[in-house]
């Protein structure tokens, strides 16, 4: 009766019809598995753990990525979630052990770390207009978008000042101001010997 009465609870404090709607996906021992619908109460999640890929609905504390490193045994864990119906598509991409600053969503304080992910090898640092403000972008970026490859896709004028660096945290705003002085030095110094 507890039993009932605590899933009646459960069920009437999350009604099924305002539950999020997940892919699941949980491994068999071989490693396979086929992706079904579930609803969920919380979010959805992507995640591997070990040599296992899960696709599974999840509440905030699992959402967390980690590694560890005992000599004879490695595990790393990488989860992404979200919180709309069926948002869990998208593959998992484990940290890539490259570092970048990053800024607020207002651009104003850049001096938080992200981990970049997958094919991330570079650090990134933009300038971002929306209508009338400009902000600092700063994070992780692949080869392609600091090439301007990937600017193509972007809309005209929102994002300008693209400046890349391949070392750990080199975008710092006393990096950025070296490579500055260093142009801007090698220029004068080109001027001067003309």
């Amino acid at each position: 009766v507890t039993a009932c009465i605590a899933f009646f609870i459960l069920n009437w404090s999350c009604p099924l019809a305002l539950a999020l709607k997940c892919y699941q996906c949980l491994p068999r021992v071989n490693g396979t598995c086929t992706e079904t619908k579930t609803n969920c109460a919380d979010l959805c999640a992507n995640g591997t753990h070990v040599d296992f890929y899960i696709k599974t609905c999840a509440v905030p504390a699992e959402c967390v990525n980690g590694s560890l490193s005992a000599g004879f045994f490695n595990q790393t864990f990488s989860t992404k979630c979200c919180s709309t119906d069926l948002c869990n598509t998208l593959p998992v991409q484990f940290p890539n052990g490259k570092s970048c600053y990053m800024c607020d969503i207002l651009g104003k304080n850049c001096s938080e770390m992200v981990d970049c992910e997958g094919e991330q090898y570079y650090c990134i640092s933009a300038t971002g207009k929306e209508k009338m403000h400009s902000m600092a972008i700063k994070g992780c970026s692949s080869k392609s978008y600091c090439n301007g490859d990937a600017l193509s896709v972007q809309v005209a004028g929102t994002i300008s000042d693209v400046k890349c660096c391949e070392g750990d945290l080199c975008n710092s705003v006393e990096n950025v101001k070296m490579s500055l002085f260093l142009t801007l030095g090698s220029l004068l110094s080109s001027t001067l010997l003309y």
